[in-house]
Parts: C-alpha cells; sequence; structure tokens
C-alpha cells in the first residue's frame, strides 16, 4: 500500500474512533461547590481545520481494504469541499457556540466572560488546551472541547444530519479539580454512553443537497451551537 493510501485509510479509520470512542467519566456539578461560583471564564477552542463529513454506511465500507479506501478518500474529498465553502463564508462555529454559552451563563446568574488560551495541537488534528498557562481570576473556567463539527449520515440512503459533539470542562483554577465534565451532542449521537443529545431541525438529503445550500448548511451548525449551550447551561443552573 502506497503513502497515500495509508493516509486515507488511517484518516478513516480516526475518523470513525474520534466519533464512537467513550468519553472519560462525566462529572456531575455540586450543589455546594456550583453555589459559591460567581465568575466564569469561558475558553473557546479553535476552529477545526477541517469539517467532518462521514457517511457510517458508506457503501465503500462492505468490500474491504480497497473498498475502505475508496470511502475514506470519498469521505476526504467531500470534507474539502464543505470546508472551503465554509471559510469562503467565514464561518465561526466555536465562536458562535461561546458566546452563546456566555450569554445564556450571564442570563443564570453568573458573571460570564470570553477569555483567550493557548491552544496545543495534538495527535489527529485536535487541540488541547494548556490549563496551566491560564492566568484567569475567575472563579471557575469553562473550556469548550469540540470532538464533531460538521454532517453525518448513518447509511447510504440516510440524510445528512449536522452535528456537533462538545465536551465540557468546568476547571477551578485554585483548586486545579475539574468541577464539572459533560459531554453534549446535537444531531447525530456518538455510540458510547453519556452524551447528552438535542435532535436538529433540518436535515440534508444527501451531499449534493448540502453543498447547494451552504449557507443553510451553516445556520444548521449555528442551531446546533446555540441548543448546545442551552444544555449545558440547564447542567450548571444554580
Amino acid at each position: 500500500m502506497d503513502r497515500v493510501s495509508k493516509l486515507l485509510a488511517a484518516a478513516l479509520l480516526a475518523g470513525m474512533l474520534m466519533a464512537c470512542a467513550a468519553p472519560v467519566p462525566r462529572i456531575d456539578p455540586s450543589v455546594a461547590k456550583m453555589s459559591a461560583i460567581r465568575s466564569v471564564a469561558v475558553i473557546q477552542a479553535p476552529e477545526p481545520k477541517t469539517y467532518t463529513v462521514m457517511n457510517l454506511g458508506h457503501p465503500g465500507l462492505v468490500f474491504g481494504l480497497i473498498g475502505g479506501l475508496a470511502a475514506a478518500g470519498d469521505q476526504m474529498a467531500k470534507q474539502d469541499r464543505l470546508s472551503a465553502a465554509f471559510k469562503a463564508q467565514q464561518a465561526a462555529f466555536t465562536d458562535h457556540l461561546a458566546g452563546e454559552l456566555v450569554g445564556r451563563l450571564v442570563a443564570s446568574g453568573y458573571d460570564a466572560r470570553l477569555e483567550a488560551s493557548h491552544w496545543k495541537e495534538v495527535d489527529g488534528g485536535g487541540y488541547q488546551p494548556a490549563l496551566d498557562e491560564l492566568n484567569s481570576t475567575a472563579d471557575a473556567v469553562l473550556v469548550i472541547s469540540p470532538r464533531i463539527v460538521g454532517f453525518v449520515a448513518t447509511g447510504p440512503m440516510s440524510d445528512y444530519v449536522p452535528t456537533m459533539a462538545v465536551v465540557i470542562n468546568l476547571w477551578s483554577p485554585t483548586s486545579r479539580d475539574f468541577l464539572y465534565r459533560g459531554f453534549h451532542s446535537y444531531g447525530w449521537t456518538p455510540k458510547a454512553e453519556g452524551w447528552k443529545t438535542s435532535v436538529p431541525t433540518k436535515t440534508f438529503t444527501n451531499f449534493d443537497a448540502l453543498m447547494s445550500d451552504t449557507r443553510s448548511a451553516e445556520a444548521a451548525l449555528r442551531d446546533a451551537g446555540a441548543a448546545i449551550s442551552q444544555s449545558v447551561v440547564s447542567d450548571l443552573r444554580k
């Protein structure tokens, strides 16, 4: 197998594993600890380099290695097309999610604000926040870590569903402990236990329908950010 084929196969496998891997344990918020929190610094993640387009029932997956390579190549080509369209539209889904979270936290009685943080790129193309480098004076730091931002179909004839899967950690700069960890998704639900999922209001019959109206596709993912922010704040409401 040549280098390109290996990369395509690895990309497909990594995408599947990332979507389906079991999350680390959820941490439910303590009423006593949450009651002591007044200010929250919200740390948004960088925008994804590539937006997900994944068909879990791609026909090529049933034909072994050659079919898997074809499926991987098709997935990567679709992701490149969607990512180019979103970048041309200056879509900013992590910005939108962070802004929604701040607004809903303020409405729930917190003194919430956005704060910048350094993020380290990790294997697989993701990012990890450098919590030890934070100098926040807030009582707690809320870190947004997207796992999936894009569209997922579960079968060859299934609609593409706007999907966002996000891990939220609430961290104490004083105790250096995690006060809360929640797993929130919109659209397709990762198969591991622990995800709290919101149902989308719009889907796309196929990839061509998705690409024919990328403004509508962008709006669908912005809806995902609004729903996830509401889900997070419902967990943290005093």
